[in-house]
């Protein structure tokens, strides 16, 4: 028996990018009382309505985070480009942990 069709067995409604970026977090309404915990990790995947992720330490599930990607275009003459994305954490495990996209922006970060 032929194996189905990989888009045919993909679930998710939207696209997903395998894109390697560095990011920091904060968590912002803390599960268990952890509002404020800070961590750095990396990207894994990302697409319109959610990003998957590793983190040290990883933010607890059901926790709302601000998360800042270091996007790597840069605008006019080299200014680098953040991107912030809020909303709460769906789940941590030793894949990663994925973030519920609600809200995001991006700003350009000044040259000093």
């Amino acid at each position: 028996m032929p194996w189905p069709d990989l888009a045919a067995r993909e679930r998710r409604r939207t696209r997903r990018y395998p894109i390697r970026l560095s990011l920091g977090y904060r968590v912002t309404e803390g599960a268990e009382g952890n509002g404020g915990q800070t961590g750095q990790g990396e990207t894994c995947d990302i697409s319109s309505k959610g990003i998957l992720f590793a983190a040290d330490p990883q933010p607890p599930a059901g926790s709302v985070i601000d998360l800042t990607l270091h996007w790597p275009v840069r605008i006019g003459e080299g200014m680098p480009i953040r991107l912030v994305v809020s909303g709460p954490i769906l789940r941590c495990d030793a894949r990663g942990v994925v973030l519920l996209v609600k809200r995001y922006y991006f700003f350009a970060e000044p040259s000093p």
